[in-house]
C-alpha cells in the first residue's frame, strides 16, 4: 500500500466522453420511444389494375434499425475511447504508487544507513575520548628527578596532539561520510 495517496482530479477527457455517452444514449433512447409510437405498417391491397399503373408505389416504413445504427457505432467508439482514458489513468496512479514507493523504500535504507554510520562515529569519538581521559588521568611519577618534568610534559604534550590530530581526522572522515550520503540523497531525488 502506497504512503503517499493523492485524490485524483477528474479528467475532462473523461468527463467529456462522459457526456457526450448520456448524450448519445438519451438521443438513443427518445428515437427507439419515437418509432414504437409509429403506426404500424398498413398491408398493401391489390389495387384495380387500372389505377395500378398510375399510382407510384407507397414507400416502405422506415427501419429503426438503420436509423440507430450510426448513433450506437458512435456510442461504441465513444465507449471505447472512454474505456482506454480510465485504463490509462489507472496505470498512470499505478506507476506514481510504484515510483513513491520505490522512493520511500531507497530514503528508508539510505536514513538506516547514515543512523548506522552515526552510530559508528560517536562509539570511534567515545573511545578517543577515552583514550585522552586515559591519557590525563596516568598519574606522573613524583620519584622522578625534576630534570624529567619537562620530558614528561613534552610527552604529555605529543600525546594531546596526536590524540587532537586522530580525532580531527576522524571529523573530516564524518563530515566526508555525510558529504558523501548528501550527494547521493540529491542524485536520487525525482525530477519535477
Amino acid at each position: 500500500m502506497p504512503l503517499f495517496r493523492r485524490r485524483s482530479e477528474p479528467d475532462s477527457q473523461v468527463a467529456e466522453l462522459t457526456s457526450q455517452l448520456a448524450a448519445l444514449r438519451a438521443r438513443l433512447d427518445a428515437i427507439e420511444e419515437a418509432a414504437t409510437r409509429l403506426p404500424p405498417p398498413r398491408p398493401v391491397t391489390a389495387l384495380p389494375p387500372a389505377t395500378a399503373s398510375a399510382a407510384t408505389p407507397p414507400l416502405p416504413p422506415p427501419s429503426v434499425d438503420s436509423l440507430t445504427a450510426p448513433l450506437r457505432q458512435a456510442l461504441d467508439q465513444l465507449s471505447a475511447r472512454f474505456d482506454a482514458a480510465e485504463q490509462e489513468r489507472v496505470a498512470d496512479r499505478d506507476r506514481v504508487d510504484t515510483r513513491l514507493t520505490e522512493l520511500s523504500t531507497t530514503l528508508t535504507d539510505q536514513l538506516h544507513e547514515l543512523s548506522g554510520g552515526l552510530q559508528t562515529q560517536e562509539e570511534r569519538l567515545a573511545a578517543f575520548r577515552a583514550e585522552l581521559e586515559a591519557l590525563a588521568a596516568e598519574p606522573s611519577e613524583p620519584s622522578e628527578p625534576a630534570g624529567d618534568g619537562a620530558a614528561d610534559l613534552d610527552e604529555l604534550r605529543a600525546g594531546q596532539a596526536r590524540i587532537a590530530n586522530e580525532v580531527a581526522r576522524h571529523e573530516i572522515a564524518f563530515h566526508q561520510e555525510l558529504a558523501a550520503l548528501a550527494d547521493r540523497l540529491g542524485r536520487q531525488r525525482p525530477a519535477r
